[in-house]
């Protein structure tokens, strides 16, 4: 009985703080000389289903979020991530 709630629990502070933007946290950062995120030349794939999404065309450093993923929250100011909304489709990208 107390893991579907610790579960529950987990579930709901990871979809919050995925949900929090951080207005103070660096976005477009040059990182390792000239390797850097520029969320804004991905904006093309909001909306994409996430098999539509062409890993090719992408940096080096990226992850895909699925909304119910737990991921670290450690902050790569390199490394695209791609967050996908419960429908898996493409919800936003930024850097981090």
């Amino acid at each position: 009985m107390l893991k579907p709630i610790l579960a529950a629990v987990a579930f709901a502070a990871l979809v919050a703080c995925a949900a929090t933007k951080d207005d103070n946290a660096p976005a477009n950062l040059p990182a390792g000389g000239s390797e850097r995120c520029d969320a804004a030349a991905y904006g093309y794939l909001v909306g994409q289903s996430e098999t539509e999404i062409d890993r090719t065309r992408l940096p080096k450093a990226f992850r895909i979020i699925c909304a119910e993923c737990m991921v670290t929250q450690d902050f790569s100011p390199n490394r695209l991530n791609i967050l996908l909304d419960t429908d898996r489709k493409v919800g936003s990208v930024r850097c981090g």
